[in-house]
């Protein structure tokens, strides 16, 4: 991500929230799967644990989807690449 003193590129920043929402939906999803085998093998309180976890992942991923969204709301358009001034 381009960083200096004067600000941060937006178009940058989206692209990296973009890729932990994806990071965090992979999570989610191979979380589940887990929880499913821990119950499937009899383990009921570990695959509602491992379920919670799974659940509090795609929570987060929807969190940093609304996060990047609200970039567009930071210098009143929606001009991709803006640089966006600190102070």
């Amino acid at each position: 991500m381009a960083m200096c003193t004067t600000g941060i590129n937006s178009a940058d920043y989206k692209l990296a929230l973009h890729q932990q929402q994806e990071q965090a939906k992979l999570l989610a999803k191979s979380l589940k799967q887990w929880a499913d085998l821990a119950e499937m093998m009899g383990q009921t309180e570990l695959g509602e644990r491992i379920a919670e976890a799974a659940t509090k992942a795609a929570e987060a991923a929807e969190s940093i989807h609304h996060a990047a969204h609200e970039i567009d709301h930071l210098h009143g358009d929606h001009d991709h690449g803006v640089t966006i001034s600190a102070g």
